[in-house]
């Protein structure tokens, strides 16, 4: 209810913006910059998913990204910049949309610097991306991980190889 509200109102406030979203806010708000509008309101729609990416990243799942990938090649030049900007706030979950953003970025017009800034919203989402890409803890590390201690890779791959080619009692 509250993104029904938000995007009535035009705003999304600390307040009003759930901690924890469900994923079917962010794709409701998705279709709604979908529908027929006119091109501003259709922007603003979108600059509102951004919004609610910002304050709840957690609303970023892999369905989300893959409904904002297809935002990034709508004809409003407004609503692929506030897709990619979107993107550069869910965080790791949007490394699929790398890819993406690259291609978006190759093929976007060139147009004068007083035109709508596309490429900036790429470039921020591609850096943001990466960045929270780097920070991100990562995956589960197997049982054999947890029970020795820490060691680089490549003197961990020494030692299995060494465990591999023994040869058995």
């Amino acid at each position: 209810m509250c993104l029904m509200i938000c995007l009535s109102s035009g705003s999304v406030s600390a307040q009003n913006a759930p901690r924890e979203c469900p994923d079917h806010r962010a794709i409701e708000a998705i279709r709604a910059v979908k529908k027929p509008n006119t091109p501003r309101e259709r922007m603003a729609r979108a600059r509102e998913v951004d919004k609610l990416l910002m304050q709840n990243p957690s609303c970023g799942s892999p369905d989300v990204v893959a409904e904002l990938i297809k935002l990034l090649r709508d004809l409003n030049g407004g609503v692929r910049y506030w897709s990619a900007m979107a993107l550069g706030d869910v965080g790791p979950t949007a490394s699929a949309a790398i890819p993406a953003l690259e291609e978006a970025l190759n093929n976007e017009p060139k147009v004068p610097a007083s035109q709508f800034p596309v490429t900036r919203g790429y470039l921020f989402a591609l850096k943001r991306i990466r960045e929270a890409a780097q920070r991100s803890p990562p995956a589960e590390p197997s049982q054999k991980d947890l029970s020795g201690p820490s060691r680089k890779g490549s003197e961990m791959e020494r030692e299995n190889e060494q465990k591999n080619t023994r040869p058995t009692k």
